[in-house]
């Protein structure tokens, strides 16, 4: 198990398997009189260790063998970038490269409150396209069972969506659906007011309110059932090209996380 400050300070953990011999060396060095503020590798540094890898391979040092492995990492990583795909895709791989580099290099960076205030909303949205793509694919079974088989895309279940998250998101968007309705109430008024029109009475209001109300209830008690997606001209193409346009602001909104 190593665990140490590493370059610029910054700690790096790791459990590897070594040979019997490097183990038993590593054992010697820690061995007595040291204690652990002693340095474990007391009689090495870095000018004798780039002398030792210069007689290997002219000019082989620590720095280049570590940027060797770094771009080779990164090298092969962007192999796996789909030639064909769209722009999106390509970004999505490139930036999987760095992260696979990054943790090779034990790459880390102090992380800002508001940094990750902004990837916790990336991730919300991630979800929430995923979870608006899972109520079209529900409808599209429903409507159309053998196309979702003859095309598996269109059936395979959403990864990371929770029923805790699911309630959590529903909860809030009452929330918000209760907020526009309010604003809407206001504004209307105030446009009747100006144009001297009768005022719309608060009873249309509550009454609209209490539909949201009534689908929080539901909500609480694990009875709530959203609305089909598409309520008119439903079709399979319609609700297929829904689904692929969903999956393509899911790649978009992928590439920033």
């Amino acid at each position: 198990m190593f665990d140490f400050l590493g370059k610029d300070s910054i700690r790096y953990i790791n459990e590897v398997t070594v040979e019997p011999k490097v183990f038993k060396n590593l054992k010697l060095f820690k061995a007595p009189p040291k204690t652990e503020k002693d340095l474990l590798f007391d009689r090495l540094n870095t000018a004798s260790l780039n002398k030792h890898l210069n007689q290997i391979m002219d000019g082989l040092t620590a720095k280049v063998f570590r940027t060797y492995n770094a771009s080779y990492t990164f090298q092969e990583e962007l192999k796996k970038t789909p030639t064909d795909g769209t722009v999106a895709e390509k970004i999505l791989a490139y930036n999987r490269a760095n992260r696979e580099v990054a943790v090779l290099c034990n790459h880390q960076r102090t992380v800002s409150k508001a940094h990750e205030g902004q990837m916790g909303r990336i991730n919300d949205r991630i979800l929430e396209i995923k979870y608006k793509r899972s109520l079209v694919k529900k409808q599209l079974k429903e409507i159309d069972p053998d196309y979702v088989k003859k095309h598996p895309k269109y059936g395979k279940k959403e990864e990371g969506l929770t029923s805790k998250w699911i309630k959590q998101y529903l909860a809030e968007q009452f929330i918000k659906e209760k907020e526009k309705l309010k604003k809407r109430f206001e504004l209307d008024n105030e446009k009747r007011k100006q144009a001297g029109e009768p005022l719309i009475d608060e009873y249309e209001l509550t009454e609209q309110l209490d539909a949201v109300a009534e689908k929080e209830k539901q909500l609480a008690k694990g009875e709530y059932e959203p609305d089909p997606p598409l309520k008119t001209n439903v079709t399979t193409e319609r609700l297929a090209a829904k689904v692929d346009k969903l999956s393509e602001q899911l790649m978009n909104a992928e590439t920033l996380a």
